[in-house]
């Protein structure tokens, strides 16, 4: 999931570029360098947002069903669709 996560920076590299010349001349140089690092993602986010839930929530899927109040249907169709 990592490889997949960190190949959206590669992916979206031109869009990204084109967000940024949009907005170059319309907001400060310092929102500029935020809106780039909020446009690129980096293995530590995963992490971050991995021992979050696991702190808050003792696994992923009680995540998904206490925290996202995702029912068991949908889950598991989800991950019929979508997850190789």
């Amino acid at each position: 999931m990592l490889y997949s996560h960190l190949k959206t920076n590669t992916l979206r590299k031109k869009a990204n570029q084109q967000i940024i010349a949009y907005f170059k001349n319309t907001i400060s140089t310092e929102h500029l360098q935020q809106l780039q690092i909020a446009l690129n993602v980096a293995p530590e986010y995963l992490n971050r947002a991995n021992d979050t839930i696991i702190n808050t929530f003792g696994s992923f899927n009680n995540y998904l069903h206490e925290g996202l109040g995702l029912e068991n249907g949908f889950v598991s169709e989800f991950r019929h669709q979508y997850v190789k």
